[in-house]
C-alpha cells in the first residue's frame, strides 16, 4: 500500500484530528528538543494516534555512548557527542555562520529508561527497546529500521 508522509512543525499545534493517525515515526528529532519539548511532543502524539496506534523513535543512546567510552577511552568523542560546540572551539567562519544559522546540537540526552519514563508519563504502554532492524509494527517496512545504526536506540510504544 501507499503511505502518506506529512511533514509538520511538531513544536506547533498539529493539523490533525484526535485519534486520526496510525503511526508516528521520528529519527533523531527528539535529540534536538529540550525535555519539556519532548514531553509536549509525546502528549501530542498520544492525542493524534488512534487507539492501538504506534510511535517509533530512533535517537542517540547515552548508555551506548558511555559503553563506547569505557572501551575506547576517547573523552573528546564522548564530550563532543553530548555537548554543544563552544564558540571559541569553532573556526571563525563557523562562528560567523552561527550568528545566522545556529549549529545543531543536542538539547537532551537520554537512554531507553528515561525515554520510557516520559512515554509512560504521557500515557503510552507496551514500551519496548528494539535491536536495529526489528519492529513490532505491521506495515512499517518502508521505514529504514537501521537508521543511524551504531549510535541509535530504537523504541516503540503504543497508545492504549
Amino acid at each position: 500500500g501507499t503511505h502518506d508522509v506529512v511533514p509538520i512543525d511538531v513544536l506547533k499545534a498539529w493539523p490533525f484530528s484526535s485519534e486520526s493517525i496510525d503511526l508516528i515515526y521520528t529519527s533523531h528529532m527528539i535529540d534536538c528538543f529540550s525535555e519539556k519539548q519532548i514531553q509536549r511532543f509525546f502528549r501530542e502524539c498520544l492525542r493524534v494516534l488512534k487507539p492501538g496506534g504506534a510511535l517509533r523513535l530512533a535517537g542517540l543512546d547515552v548508555e551506548r555512548e558511555v559503553q563506547n567510552y569505557l572501551q575506547d577511552h576517547d573523552c573528546r568523542r564522548l564530550v563532543g557527542m553530548i555537548s554543544a560546540p563552544r564558540g571559541e572551539d569553532l573556526e571563525f567562519g563557523s562562528r560567523f555562520m552561527n550568528l545566522f544559522v545556529p549549529s545543531k546540537h543536542y538539547l537532551a540526552h537520554h537512554d531507553a529508561a528515561s525515554i520510557g519514563a516520559m512515554l509512560r508519563a504521557a500515557g503510552f504502554m507496551a514500551i519496548t527497546k528494539l535491536p536495529p532492524g526489528h519492529s513490532g509494527i505491521l506495515g512499517i517496512e518502508p521505514v529504514n529500521l537501521y537508521q543511524r545504526h551504531g549510535e541509535s536506540m530504537y523504541i516503540e510504544a503504543r497508545k492504549p
